[in-house]
């Protein structure tokens, strides 16, 4: 888990992002028209998660913002994925625990 979190906070164009947000009289609220919120949340969480999974090890913390994201009005969970006219299934079949290096 740690050497998961390292890895994260030490890849250079992370550094620096904030969540993108939409400056209200109240505050702000998530901008859910951002690549952050169509892309990072449908494609890049759910893999990272994919591959926890297969690798046996347990992602508390992505699953919980996983979570927080499926259960957001679907007319914010935007998945460029399925855009592109792909299913699940043509996507995962890439990360099996073979081709990753992984033994089960």
């Amino acid at each position: 888990m740690a050497a998961f979190s390292a890895k994260i906070r030490s890849i250079a164009s992370f550094k620096g992002l904030k969540t993108p947000g939409l400056e209200t009289a109240g505050g702000y609220l998530p901008d859910f028209s951002s690549r952050y919120f169509s892309a990072d949340f449908a494609f890049g969480l759910k893999l990272i998660l994919r591959v926890g999974n297969l690798a046996q090890v347990a992602l508390p913390t992505c699953q919980m913002l996983m979570t927080w994201y499926e259960s957001l009005p679907l007319k914010h969970r935007k998945c460029p994925v399925r855009a592109m006219g792909l299913i699940r299934g043509q996507i995962w079949w890439l990360f099996t625990v073979n081709s990753i290096g992984l033994k089960n």
